[in-house]
């Protein structure tokens, strides 16, 4: 892909203004959607990260590495939306929905869990060190929540009226 994968952007000198960051995410939604809900048999990615989402001349988002993907199979009677698989942690930590790594057991949600961490990267404009680690990622945009001021975990670069605000809420 022309412009490589969204990993190069993040936490980088190399800049995305905000509609180009709007746009990846955007794009990248409608994926994950595809996958769990308008396949024939709903597949769970298990890898989305910033490496795995490659982007197009436009910087249309492409979700790449199917390799660990598998098929969803619904229990009898559960439904689709109960849908998930066992299997053995495979995942990058970091993206990891912290349920999966208990049991073993992953699902749309955890793919959704990993879709959010690229999210907060991408809106934030640095990596996450994981959960679980002192000054994640995760506890400084929460911490910006409850202290009513979410605005201020944007990439300092975009600050200054440089994004749409509704959007990045």
């Amino acid at each position: 892909m022309p412009n490589g994968s969204l990993d190069r952007y993040i936490g980088n000198n190399i800049f995305l203004n905000w509609e180009t960051r709007f746009k990846i995410l955007s794009g990248l939604a409608p994926a994950l959607l595809y996958l769990h809900e308008e396949c024939s048999s709903p597949v769970v990615h298990r890898d989305v990260k910033p490496n795995n989402v490659m982007l197009d001349s436009d910087y249309t988002a492409r979700l790449g590495d199917f390799g660990l993907a598998r098929l969803l199979h619904s229990g009898q009677g559960q439904g689709r939306d109960k849908a998930s698989v066992t299997t053995m942690v495979a995942e990058t930590p970091g993206y990891l929905a912290l349920e999966v790594s208990y049991i073993g057991r992953v699902s749309q949600e955890s793919n959704v869990y990993s879709y959010v961490m690229v999210v907060l990267e991408t809106v934030c404009g640095r990596r996450s060190k994981g959960i679980m680690e002192e000054n994640s990622l995760v506890d400084m945009v929460w911490r910006s929540y409850e202290e009513g001021v979410i605005l201020s975990a944007v990439d300092s670069r975009l600050q200054d009226g440089k994004f749409e605000e509704g959007q990045a809420r």
